[in-house]
């Protein structure tokens, strides 16, 4: 009886070992895992930061297109509101048309056009295989057998390829992709973050709504 009863209190105690353990294993993972709390916290505390570099740009575009006579957003103007805040947020603007604020501290990136819209694009990792394509005209409601677009190719990186080669295609159907894709090369050789490319359709069968996919 003495022997049954060591037995059962080691299983009793194997067991609760055991349970435990899975009990410890299971607090880890909240903890640790892919969807854990610490994880879940760095995640809210990353988009808080975010929410707060986007609105101190956003207000700082509206003070700088507000000084400006034509009511345009410039990078002095901009980099001169910023430098309001340099001290808690230093800020490194670059680019032309398309300015690109770097806040220092956290190396992310944002992309303000001449309109003042504020885009987050992300880390200066990330932000190197970002590319931003833009056609000019955006939309053309005039029936042509040929359409002509200008196609402007730029990123926060400076391009350090001489040439750039796109593969564009046109359809009928804004969700099908094309069948086959023409390519169109840009030419020029000074390191820029802008570069411009024409492209033309073939001539269309008959007069439709057509959609250029790049």
């Amino acid at each position: 009886m003495k022997k049954s009863q060591n037995g059962i209190t080691l299983l009793a105690l194997v067991i609760t070992i055991i349970v435990l353990l899975i009990l410890a294993s299971i607090s880890i993972n909240m903890l640790t895992g892919d969807n854990s709390l610490i994880q879940n916290a760095v995640r809210a505390r990353e988009l808080s930061e975010i929410h707060d570099e986007k609105e101190q740009l956003e207000i700082a575009s509206v003070q700088a297109m507000g000084k400006d006579k034509h009511g345009n957003l410039g990078k002095t103007g901009l980099i001169a509101q910023l430098d309001k805040i340099r001290s808690q947020m230093p800020t490194d603007v670059t680019g032309d048309d398309l300015l690109y604020v770097e806040y220092t501290n956290s190396h992310r990136i944002y992309e303000v056009d001449t309109d003042g819209n504020v885009d987050y694009i992300g880390d200066i990792e990330t932000a190197k295989s970002v590319v931003r394509i833009k056609a000019n005209p955006e939309s053309n409601t005039i029936p042509q057998l040929v359409q002509e677009v200008t196609l402007t190719i730029s990123t926060v990186m400076e391009y350090s390829d001489d040439e750039i080669t796109i593969h564009y295609g046109w359809t009928t159907d804004e969700t099908a992709e094309p069948e086959q894709y023409d390519s169109a090369t840009t030419t020029e050789s000074e390191k820029t973050r802008k570069r411009t490319v024409d492209v033309s359709s073939s001539k269309f069968g008959s007069e439709d709504n057509y959609y250029l996919w790049v």
